[in-house]
């Protein structure tokens, strides 16, 4: 039985045969994950054609996580989002937009965010190339750039995650601050925390406008 709200069983292929589900068993790992990717998922991804693709970035799935019961790393969804890059770079131009999603242990959630980015950023700079006439060191420039916003979004983070404290501690009067992967830490700190690092790396022009595409690219 899939997970919450029931949807998502490999039977259900949508209207089209355009849907592609596939089932983990509780207390799957990292093989199971991957293999599941690269026989099933990928191929249908890159048959399908995409021009472009959004990856709704949610990490339920990480070990740490007490609900979903699968067991996986921080390394794979830098894996998992570096395969999709490379899909994306055959068949749309390497157009990706992801888009943080959900997940019940902060700490999981920042960790495994920042590899996403990390795996996202360093394919961009293949995928956008050099603009013709360039340079040696504006060829160079996106690859720096892209390092800039992976060390800018792990840096806010990380500061978010050392300083949250459980907001049933404030209403108690407590000063003890708690890890963030304990049950009620307040999310919206993590959220802003994300803002915040894709603020500066906009702000710092980390991130440039592609007119090409009419897009933001790292």
């Amino acid at each position: 039985m899939p997970c919450y709200p029931g949807t998502g069983h490999p039977s259900e292929t949508g209207c089209s045969h355009n849907v592609v589900n596939v089932g983990l068993p509780p207390g799957s790992g990292s093989q199971t994950f991957r293999n599941a990717w690269a026989e099933t998922i990928l191929p249908a991804l890159e048959a399908f054609q995409p021009q472009l693709i959004v990856v709704s970035a949610g990490f339920d799935a990480h070990e740490s996580d007490p609900l979903a019961d699968v067991k996986l790393q921080d390394a794979d969804f830098y894996w998992v989002q570096g395969q999709i890059m490379d899909v994306a770079k055959r068949v749309c131009d390497g157009k990706v937009v992801s888009v943080l999603e959900g997940g019940y242990d902060l700490s999981a959630i920042a960790r495994s965010a920042v590899k996403c980015v990390r795996a996202q950023v360093e394919a961009s700079p293949t995928a956008i190339g050099p603009r013709e006439g360039a340079t040696v060191e504006a060829a160079a420039a996106p690859a720096a750039a892209g390092e800039g916003a992976v060390s800018t979004v792990d840096s806010e983070l990380s500061s978010a995650i050392a300083g949250l404290a459980l907001d049933k501690d404030k209403e108690e009067g407590s000063q003890e601050s708690r890890p963030v992967s304990e049950e009620g830490v307040d999310g919206r700190s993590l959220h802003r925390a994300v803002l915040q690092g894709f603020e500066r790396c906009r702000d710092e022009k980390l991130i440039r406008s592609d007119p090409t595409h009419g897009m933001e690219r790292w």
